[in-house]
C-alpha cells in the first residue's frame, strides 16, 4: 500500500506533502497532523509516525476533522489497519483506544488544523 508522505513541523506535529486519496478520501497537502496520539509513556511502543498504523492514523485525523461521524471514523481507521498490514491485536488495541478516548477530540476540542 501506498505511504502517505508527512515532513515533521514541530514536536509532535507533521505537514501532509503531497494530496493523499484512499477510496472515498483525500487528505490535502499541509493538513497538519499528530500521527497516532499515543500517551507519552507508551511513544516507545508506538511512535506517532514510521509504523504500518501512520497513514491509517492520518486518515483517522482527516475523518475527525471532516465530522463524518464518531463511530464511522473509528470502524474505517480499523479497517484501514488491517488493509495497511497492521496485525489484529494491534489494530484492535488501536480501535479500543480511539473509541474511549478519542470523543472528547471529537466532540469538543477538535483535531489540529
Amino acid at each position: 500500500m501506498e505511504e502517505i508522505k508527512l515532513k515533521k513541523i514541530g514536536k509532535n506535529l507533521w505537514e501532509v506533502t503531497e494530496d493523499f486519496t484512499h477510496k472515498d478520501t483525500t487528505v490535502t497537502k499541509t493538513f497538519k497532523t499528530d500521527g497516532a496520539s499515543s500517551p507519552w509513556w507508551a511513544k516507545w511502543l508506538f511512535p506517532s509516525v514510521g509504523e504500518k498504523y501512520t497513514t491509517p492514523s492520518v486518515l483517522h485525523d482527516w475523518w475527525f476533522k471532516e465530522k463524518i461521524g464518531f463511530r464511522k471514523a473509528n470502524r474505517r481507521f480499523y479497517r484501514a489497519m488491517r488493509i495497511w498490514g497492521v496485525d489484529k491485536k494491534t489494530a484492535k488495541l488501536f480501535y479500543r483506544a480511539v473509541t474511549l478516548l478519542g470523543w472528547t477530540h471529537y466532540y469538543f476540542q477538535g483535531m489540529i488544523q
